[in-house]
Parts: C-alpha cells; structure tokens; sequence
C-alpha cells in the first residue's frame, strides 16, 4: 500500500492564482493527457472508494479529516 497526500480544489471557473502556479511549472491544461476516473461509491463508507482508471483498480482510504483552506 503507498501512502500519499491528495489536494482537491472545487471552484466554478478556473482560479488564476492556481492556473498560474501549476504554468510556471510549466503544466498547463495544453500538456496534460485528460482522462476520466470512475468511482464505485460504498454504501455509508464515506472514508473508502474503489476507483478504476485506465485499467487500474485502485483502492482509496481516507485516513484523516478534510480541512478547508481559503486561497488568496
């Protein structure tokens, strides 16, 4: 099992500050290959899912709480 750390950002337009972090790291929506997840959702475990992507199952575990962080 790896362990790893996943940010989330949730916005209905894109969010600048990020946009512009992420380019002078020279990623850009341009150089990434799109591509889709699907979850299996389980019934009142909301700290577990099962994702399939690209032929992979993955297992995913959330292990703490989510903390919400405002972006300036």
């Amino acid at each position: 099992m790896y362990k790893s750390k996943e940010i989330r950002w949730f916005f209905r337009e894109d969010n600048k500050n990020i946009v512009d972090w992420f380019a002078t790291h020279g990623i850009t929506y341009a150089s990434i290959k799109p591509r889709t997840d699907f979850y299996l959702r389980l019934p009142r475990k909301d700290d577990l899912s099962i994702k399939l992507r690209e032929g992979d199952v993955e297992v995913k575990q959330r292990s703490g709480q989510p903390v919400l962080y405002q972006l300036t």
